[in-house]
Order: C-alpha cells, then sequence, then structure tokens
C-alpha cells in the first residue's frame, strides 16, 4: 500500500507538470508539501494512514490558490488514499490468512484488534474529508477543469473507490461494536454523504442509480433506499395486472418491504433499524412517505407489511381516518366499523368538528360503516360495540334521509350540502309544517322531524323529548281551530260528540294522520317519540298548548282512535 502511494503520487505530480497554464511557484510549492508529507514512508510503512492525513490540503480556502491547482490536489490526495487501499485490499485477497480473514457475516468473531487497518479512524477520517470536499467543490472544479471528461472519469472512480472504502470501514467497527454510540453516529454521517454522491451527475451518468442502490442496501440506508425506489418507482409505478408497464424489480420497494424469509436478499434490512429515527425498515418506509403526504402510498405499500402498517396506523394520528381500509383489508371488521362511525359521529350529534362532511360523504361513509358492522356482527354477535355502531349507524343514516326530504326543494342534486345538526333539522321540519297547507306534506314533514328526534335518544333524552314534544306541537296547530272547534262542541254536548262522529272529523287533521302513519310505519321501534307512548312528550306537547283540557282529552281520545284502528287493522 505504501509503494502504490508512492507510486500513484509520482504519476500524479508528472501529469501536474506536464499540464499548462500551471504558476511554477505554486507548482513547485505544491510538490514540495507532497513531498514532506510522504517523506519517510518507504522507511516506516505502518504511519501510512498519518501520511495520507499529512497529505490533505485545506482545498478551498485559500483564496489565492489557482482553481486548477486546487482540482490537482483534492485528485492527487485521493487517487493515492484508493491507489494504496487497493492495493492492500488486492493483497489481501491474494494471500489471504486468518489475519485478513474476517468474515462480515459473523459478528461473535469480531473482537478488539480484529478490525483491519484499512477500516481504522485514521484511514477513515481521511476518506470523510476527502468525500466532504468533492462534495462541496467537486462540481465548480469539475466546470473549471481544462480537460473536462478526463477528470470526470477520474473523479467518478475515485468517488466510488472512496466511497465503497469509507462504508466498508464502518460496517467493520459498527459488526464489532453495535452498541457504540459514536461508531453508529459516524457510520450514518458517513452513508448519508457517500451514497448522494454515487447519485451524482458525475458518477451516476446513466442515471439509473444502481450503484447507490446497491451500498444503500449492503448497508441498510434507509433513506438512500426509500429515496431511490421512490424517484424510480415514478416511471414504471405499478397499476395493476393489466398495465402496459410492468413492474421493475431492481427499484421495487414493495420485494424489500415483504422479503423478510431468510432465502430473501434483503432480509438483513428487517434486522436493522434507522439511526435517526430507530425505526425499523418497514416503519422507516411508511413514515418517509407519510411525511411527505403520500397516504395513498403508505396504504398500498403496507400490504406488503400488514402489522408494520397496523402499527403505524394505530401509533400515528395522520393517516387515523384511513385505519379503516387496511382493517377491512386485514379483516378486522369491528375495529373499521368503529372508525368509519367515529369519522362522523361528530357532526351527526351536531358538535364542531372543523370542515364537516357533505350529505353525500356521510352517507357513503356510513354505509361503509354498516357493511363492516354486519359482518363483525357475524362474528361476535354479542359484542357491546358491535350494537352500539349499530344504533349509531342507523339514526346516521336516517338523519341524511330525513335532510334529503326536509330539503328536496332546495338541495341542487348533487349532494354537497353541508349536513345540518339535529337541532337545526328539528327547526327545519317545524318550518316545513308550519308553511305547508297540504296534509299529506305535513305528515312527511311530521314523520322526518320524529325521526330525527329518535336519531338523538342514545346521546341525549331530554333533547329527544324536547324534539319530538316540538313536532307533535307543530303537527296540532297545523289544524289548531279544528282542535279548538272540536274541543268546545265536545265538552258542551252532554254526552260528548260520537265516537263515529268524531273519527269522521278528526280524520283529515295532520296530527291524527301523523298518528296513523306513526303507528303503521315504526313498528315499535320508536316509541320514545310517540304522542301516546312517552308520557313525557305528551306532557310537554300539552303543556305547550295551554291549561285546556277539553282539548288536551281530544288529543289523547283521537290518538287512541288512531292506534286501535292500526291494531285492528294489522289483526
Amino acid at each position: 500500500a505504501a509503494g502504490a502511494t508512492l507510486s500513484e503520487c509520482r504519476r500524479c505530480l508528472t501529469e501536474m507538470d506536464a499540464g499548462a497554464d500551471k504558476d511554477e511557484g505554486e507548482a513547485s510549492a505544491f510538490r514540495r508539501e507532497v513531498v514532506e508529507a510522504l517523506a519517510g514512508t518507504s522507511d516506516v510503512v505502518a504511519d501510512l494512514p498519518r501520511r495520507w492525513d499529512d497529505l490533505q490540503r485545506p482545498s478551498g480556502t485559500d483564496p489565492d490558490m489557482d482553481m486548477d491547482m486546487d482540482m490537482d490536489s483534492m485528485m492527487l490526495t485521493l487517487s493515492c488514499v484508493c491507489r494504496g487501499l487497493g492495493e492492500a485490499f488486492r493483497y489481501r485477497a491474494n494471500e489471504s490468512t486468518n489475519l485478513y480473514d474476517i468474515p462480515h457475516h459473523d459478528p461473535t468473531l469480531c473482537g478488539k484488534g480484529t478490525i483491519p487497518w484499512t477500516s481504522s479512524t485514521e484511514v477513515l477520517a481521511v476518506l470523510h474529508q476527502q468525500l466532504e470536499k468533492i462534495q462541496l467543490f467537486g462540481d465548480s472544479v469539475l466546470s473549471s477543469s481544462s480537460n473536462y471528461e478526463q477528470d470526470k472519469l477520474a473523479l467518478k472512480r475515485l468517488v466510488e473507490d472512496a466511497s465503497v472504502s469509507l462504508l466498508a470501514g464502518y460496517h467493520d467497527h459498527f459488526r464489532c461494536d453495535p452498541q457504540n454510540e459514536e461508531i453508529a453516529r459516524l457510520y450514518d454521517e458517513a452513508k448519508r454523504l457517500a451514497i448522494p454522491l454515487l447519485r451524482t451527475s458525475y458518477v451516476n451518468e446513466d442515471g439509473d442509480d444502481i450503484q447507490a442502490l446497491e451500498m444503500s442496501l449492503k448497508h441498510s440506508c434507509f433513506e438512500g433506499i426509500v429515496q431511490i425506489c421512490h424517484d424510480h418507482r415514478r416511471s414504471w409505478k405499478f397499476c395493476g395486472p393489466f398495465s402496459p408497464v410492468p413492474p421493475d424489480e431492481t427499484y421495487d420497494i414493495r420485494l424489500m418491504l415483504s422479503g423478510t424469509s431468510p432465502e430473501s436478499p434483503y432480509v438483513h434490512l428487517h434486522g436493522s433499524t434507522d439511526y435517526r429515527t430507530g425505526l425499523p425498515f418497514c416503519d422507516f418506509v411508511l413514515n418517509w412517505y407519510a411525511d411527505r403526504g403520500s397516504n395513498t402510498e403508505v396504504l398500498e405499500l403496507g400490504k406488503e407489511c400488514s402489522e408494520a402498517l397496523t402499527r403505524f396506523l394505530r401509533n400515528d394520528n395522520r393517516l387515523g381516518d384511513l385505519a379503516w381500509i387496511h382493517d377491512l383489508r386485514i379483516g378486522a371488521h369491528e375495529r373499521a366499523a368503529d372508525t368509519l362511525v367515529n369519522l362522523t359521529s361528530s357532526i351527526f350529534r351536531g358538535k364542531d368538528a372543523g370542515a364537516p362532511m357533505d350529505l353525500w360523504e356521510n352517507e357513503q361513509v356510513m354505509s361503509l360503516a354498516k357493511l363492516s358492522n354486519k359482518l363483525a356482527r357475524s362474528k361476535n354477535p354479542d359484542s357491546a360495540l358491535v350494537a352500539r355502531n349499530s344504533t349509531i349507524i342507523e339514526n346516521s343514516l336516517n338523519l341524511v334521509e330525513a335532510q334529503r326530504i326536509l330539503q328536496e326543494d332546495d338541495l341542487d342534486g348533487d349532494g354537497s350540502e353541508a349536513i345540518l345538526p339535529p337541532d337545526e333539522l328539528i327547526v327545519l321540519a317545524v318550518n316545513k309544517i308550519n308553511s305547508s297547507r297540504d296534509v299529506e306534506n305535513i305528515k312527511k314533514y311530521g314523520l322526518c322531524g320524529l325521526a330525527i328526534a329518535h336519531a338523538t335518544s342514545s346521546e341525549d333524552a331530554i333533547a329527544m323529548i324536547h324534539g319530538a314534544a316540538t313536532i307533535w306541537e307543530a303537527c296540532i296547530r297545523s289544524d289548531i281551530h279544528t282542535w279548538n272547534s272540536l274541543a268546545r262542541e265536545n265538552s258542551m254536548a252532554v254526552t260528548g260528540i260520537s265516537e263515529e262522529d268524531l273519527s269522521q272529523r278528526v280524520r283529515g287533521t295532520a296530527f291524527v294522520g301523523v298518528n296513523g302513519e306513526f303507528a303503521t310505519s315504526s313498528g315499535g321501534s320508536m316509541q320514545g317519540v310517540g304522542f301516546l307512548s312517552n308520557v313525557h312528550v305528551r306532557r310537554r306537547v300539552l303543556e305547550s298548548l295551554g291549561s285546556n283540557e277539553d282539548l288536551g282529552k281530544l288529543l289523547v281520545h283521537s290518538a287512541e282512535m288512531v292506534g286501535d284502528e292500526s291494531c285492528s287493522f294489522k289483526g
């Protein structure tokens, strides 16, 4: 290695002397510095790493330095180091003995003193500093080169050799002492320095990033793997089995995410973690895409690592609203239904939820929740959560349908209207009843109002009673003159109005019509909002109408007649 270093140094200096337009004074000074740095190398070869360190010049820090000389300094140092390391590696391969046989796959053989000198901290520091200089000045130095193509080719080779040596060296250290925090930090810095350099235009002329990807995979550089695969995936993104563009397996990160079997070339990735985030490979990939707002990619790539995606969705709120997609995919129907319900529950209950969904979105989400909840019930029929969600889903869908009916003359038809909370829907139903003169329409709006009141029963019993009473009162007031007249007539008659006569005269009122429809259509499921079935609702209605006892008795009797008729009809 020492001999190769000196030989390479002589070659570089000879080429420099042959170059044109060099300032002789600067060239002589530079030669003297190089000679002084390497003086005695042949006598004490063990000092070679230190000699390499002495050979470095602070390129780019001297404002008087000629750019060509800066290029020569950088190229000479890196060339000498890479040539020396290359000679050592070749010797090691040709003359292998136990001294050099350090299997990279068996960390149990590592111990103090087993790291080869080519991976010493002194050598790695030189390589790191040289690559940093190339990162800072490579493009500018090349752009001013008098022999651009030759210098670019030389720089490409040196960057490749130095990057491979730097990463291999830190890998030796990390393999032997994986708990060493300083080694882990330096190894991570080396990856983040070397791999982007391998992607630069003067190294990666074809743009295929093959070497950068190979190094990223070999050294478990998650950032490099994901970025490279992402950049290339955009050009071939798999669009299904009938896509005219097949997936490129070289850059297909799906294979890497699913490659957990011992036979997979990617299995080692799943035993590593990212230094900066502490995340294992699959979690890192999902988090990387989530950081960039690529939720579709998170869910798509998560198909290859279901457990990691489940863990990610539970611990990261950014995709919490989409967790149900993955839950459905893996058959977690109860959890999927619960997530879907929670997406809209705050809106249906009238709470502030920011930007509310529109009618169509609510209907779609709750329809999905209903299907998922049915599947959950088939697996676990006694689940309290399934029962709770079933009630919420049915109430929510009823609210959507009620709003559609109440706003049928006002809606644009595209379903983009914001959904209204129950209290506003009750007000809307009352307004519709008050403005209508058609009994059939009043019956329709009345039933919608009662359905809305019932939908709040599981959350707020008082609101349910108030809403139902408000609707019944509006129905009565739509024919209040008829009811007041009948109440007076009934009280004045000795025996009251005959039941047959009363039935005929109240049959056309909205109150009786709504009671009839309610009795035949609710099937007992909405008894909590019934005029007869809920004493609290009835009491509040009668209190709102005043202290007319005769009117109250007449309304109750009329409702009872409707109930009896409905029972007879059903019988």
